[in-house]
């Protein structure tokens, strides 16, 4: 990977976003502890179980190589949560990279 994920700019991406959100009640957040996610993922009945690439007990993920975004309601129901994971693909492609198994 060339450039690590900026925190910064991410934020500055869920402001256009968070305007409209907090007008239907929903807090947004972001995060970048995978072991949180994990946690948020089983408390959160809608959520199905967490991929392995987003488990950092089964997949390391470095600073920089994802985060994960999370609504919250006005009853403190979690509403939305969604993970990115970065790859570096620098010296291969998505082929490879799925063929080789490193992305599970």
């Amino acid at each position: 990977m060339k450039t690590v994920t900026d925190p910064l700019k991410i934020s500055r991406l869920l402001q256009v976003y968070d305007g409209d959100a907090t007008q239907k009640g929903v807090k947004i957040s972001i995060g970048f502890d995978f072991r949180e996610y994990v946690s948020i993922t089983r408390a959160t009945p809608t959520k199905s179980p967490t991929y392995p690439n987003f488990r950092p007990d089964r997949s390391r993920i470095n600073p920089g190589e994802g985060f994960w975004i999370k609504g919250v309601g006005k009853n403190n129901d979690v509403e939305v949560l969604e993970a990115i994971r970065l790859y570096d693909l620098s010296s291969s492609n998505l082929a490879e990279h799925l063929q080789s198994l490193k992305a599970f």
